[in-house]
């Protein structure tokens, strides 16, 4: 059985990209919110882990814990090659946009976790932006610039325990880092430490997000209001995030 791997950050923080460009990784197969709905009722987990990465139950999606799969849109031009090469990776696993690290350790004490964390003000100004777009219909209103600074906020002592208490199995990434070296280093780091080397296929995932990042999201103007500026800071612990960002890759 190959060992699982998790990949957990706030919405609006890389996730998806991370998740495709370690997918692409002819040894990892991992879900995109295979178990979404699993994740954020852990306590499910108790009767639920044994068994969620076999081949028999990761592609059967008749059980409803997730809204992406191969019969929606362009999942099954994501799935497709992950059911080809699944018998023969070194790991499986989900992408998650939630940070509950000590909850699902817990039930699944050996699996590997990459956090991803981005800038407070961009994850918040992206999240603003959904919220206020009424066409919106994949984002909740509620879920504005207000509600991600707090989650966001509230993300940083789960992870920071994560990376200090468990180094070997608990990884964490620096959006802005990770994503605006063309050269790659992080993801190389990040790969070693899970005893990988890169291949040409993540390369090549790599590169796409990259040109991406380079040419799309870093030229993005994000501003927050100055309401949620004031929340930021006199509410976010940024000597925390400071911390944290020192356990990069």
């Amino acid at each position: 059985m190959p060992d699982i791997l998790l990949v957990s950050g706030l919405g609006r923080s890389g996730t998806t990209a991370l998740t495709r460009i370690l997918t692409a990784h002819g040894e990892i197969a991992l879900g995109m919110e295979r178990y979404k709905y699993l994740w954020t009722r852990t306590d499910d987990l108790a009767d639920r882990a044994d068994g969620l990465f076999t081949r028999e139950r990761f592609f059967d999606f008749s059980d409803g814990l997730t809204n992406t799969y191969p019969g929606k849109g362009a999942w099954a031009e994501y799935y497709a090659p992950i059911e080809e090469k699944f018998d023969r990776v070194r790991y499986v696993g989900d992408k998650m946009t939630t940070v509950r690290p000590r909850r699902i350790h817990r039930h699944l004490p050996d699996a590997h976790f990459v956090f991803i964390v981005r800038d407070v003000h961009d994850v918040a100004a992206s999240w603003d932006v959904r919220a206020r777009n009424p066409q919106d219909k994949g984002w909740s209103a509620r879920a504005d610039a207000e509600t991600a600074v707090r989650k966001w906020d509230a993300a940083l002592g789960p992870m920071l325990w994560a990376v200090r208490n468990h180094p070997g199995q608990m990884h964490l990434v620096d959006y802005e880092r990770f994503f605006s070296d063309p050269d790659g280093r992080s993801l190389e780091a990040l790969l070693g430490r899970l005893g990988l080397e890169r291949d040409a296929s993540c390369d090549e995932e790599f590169a796409r997000q990259h040109t991406t990042y380079a040419e799309v999201v870093s030229r993005k103007e994000r501003t927050v209001d100055p309401e949620v500026e004031e929340l930021i800071r006199t509410k976010v612990r940024l000597r925390k995030w400071e911390k944290l960002r020192g356990f990069a890759v």
